[in-house]
Parts: C-alpha cells; structure tokens; sequence
C-alpha cells in the first residue's frame, strides 16, 4: 500500500480522512501490515530492544534532528492529514521522513 511515494501517503490519508465509513478491510491490513513492519525493524540503535528482543518503549533521540511527538491518534485523521503537511524549516514533515 505505501511505496514510500510521499504523494501516495499524502493521498491515502486524505482519502480515510474523508471516508464517512471504515476502511475496507483489505485496505486496513495492509496499513496494519506496514505499520507492524515498521515498528517490528526499528534500528536498535535508536529504539533499544526489551528484554524479549523486541523494540522496546525507550527512544533515543538524535539532538541534531528536529523532533516531531505526535499523541495517540485514535481516529482522528484530520490530525495526522494536517501533521503530514505541517512545515518546518520551509519542508513538510512527510519529506522530512523520507
């Protein structure tokens, strides 16, 4: 679902943020999907592993890039479309990920 295309990302939250329904379920899995596979190969380096070898809850910062905490989302879409454009430094935060 997410090449990594900034624009593609940009679209696909706009378009569940302006769903009046649920996500199609084969859609929510493969956002699932990406977002486990994200989190479960995470430097180590920047997120130590816990005692299970799994990324733990400690995250080690870089205090040369700029840092963006974004709350629990819980559905609010609106947020993360607006986050995902929110400019810093003249850049929109979705290509500073890349």
């Amino acid at each position: 679902m997410f090449s990594g295309n900034p624009e593609e990302i940009r679209s696909v939250f706009r378009r569940l943020h302006k769903s009046e329904s649920l996500p199609d379920f084969a859609d929510l899995n493969r956002i699932l999907d990406a977002v486990n596979e994200t989190l479960s190969n995470e430097n180590p380096l920047i997120r130590p592993r816990d005692s299970s070898k799994a990324p733990g809850g400690l995250l080690l910062l870089n205090p040369n890039i700029t840092t963006v905490l974004v709350p629990d989302l819980h559905a609010r879409t609106g947020y993360i479309t607006s986050l995902i454009d929110l400019e810093i430094s003249g850049k929109p935060v979705l290509e500073r990920l890349a």
